[in-house]
């Protein structure tokens, strides 16, 4: 029972809800992500489900290298420690408990990745507002869109903050990473790539996005990314994260270099594949999805480490 309450718990990180507290633009009629103070609902579950697994479950090992790493990167944002205490909480568990966890939360993805081919296909939302859904119309602006030869299409967001944050999930969990070309997210495509045991049919998902993307055929789509990369606002994240860690403080790149070193050490593709998002995208240290996208690779990592020694002892 516990651990079924801790997947619904991990699960909710899927639903972009959250409750604007401060939006210093509110008088100009404007909103910033990054600049108000946001709180997401959803997430409290979480928190509440991750400390009854731990006050439940012993756990007599001791503090870990990845989870100093997970502390240091508290002082760049706060949601590194929601971040840290659910991994804690995951490593409560039985291997048992893990896969049923993992398995419930890829079929809430799944949920979430057919709402967003719903969004592309009809350029509308399904009127789930109340769990996250963003708010999908033609006269909306500001959506993440992606123009095919003079015809803009809405990517896939699904119940996430963004389209490259959804792409992220499907390609660390690998549930149907084929139909991972409707978020358009190259990065997403990239990292889900099984580098250690390639075949040229994986490249089929790329090359699609490429030949729509390619600035030959489709200048516009390329014009118009460097237009939204020249653009100046309040607050600007470099699209790469050891970059923004770098110029931030050295410091918490160290950090996240040593949470990317223990997956590398219990999964190497997993490694890879969060190293691939980090090279692409911000999201994975700014973004509370984003965050905890970075705790579950290591979920996945330690559980499929935990099955690996299991099946050595016996």
């Amino acid at each position: 029972m516990i651990a079924q309450f801790f997947a619904f718990g991990l699960s909710a990180i899927l639903l972009n809800k959250y409750i604007i507290i401060k939006n210093p633009l509110f008088s100009m009629g404007f909103f910033n992500y990054y600049q108000s103070q946001v709180l997401y609902p959803f997430m409290i579950l979480l928190l509440i489900s991750s400390v009854i697994v731990i006050l439940s479950k012993k756990n007599k090992s001791g503090l870990s290298k990845v989870d100093y790493s997970f502390l240091l990167l508290v002082f760049y944002n706060i949601y590194f420690l929601l971040a840290w205490i659910g991994l804690v909480a995951f490593k409560h568990l039985e291997i048992s408990e893990q896969a049923y966890v993992l398995n419930f939360l890829k079929k809430v993805l799944l949920i979430s990745l057919f709402i967003g081919i719903y969004q592309v296909a009809t350029h509308s939302s399904l009127g789930l507002q109340f769990i996250g859904e963003t708010n999908i119309s033609k006269d909306i602006l500001g959506l993440s869109t992606i123009n095919v030869y003079g015809y803009k299409i809405v990517r896939a967001y699904g119940t996430m903050a963004h389209p490259n944050i959804l792409a992220g999930y499907i390609a660390i969990l690998g549930i149907y990473g084929w139909l991972n070309i409707f978020t358009f997210s190259l990065s997403g495509l990239l990292a889900q790539i099984d580098y250690f045991k390639f075949r040229i049919k994986m490249l089929v998902p790329v090359l699609v996005l490429m030949l729509i993307k390619n600035p030959l055929l489709n200048p516009s789509s390329y014009t118009e990314r460097i237009q939204q990369l020249t653009q100046t606002t309040p607050k600007d994240y470099i699209h790469n994260v050891f970059l923004e860690l770098a110029f931030n403080n050295p410091i918490y790149l160290i950090g996240y270099i040593g949470i990317l070193s223990q997956i590398y050490a219990q999964n190497k593709q997993i490694a890879l594949s969060m190293f691939v998002l980090s090279m692409f995208d911000h999201y994975l240290i700014t973004h509370p999805q984003g965050i905890m996208l970075l705790a579950v690779a290591c979920m996945l990592s330690n559980h499929t480490a935990k099955k690996q020694k299991k099946s050595v002892d016996h």
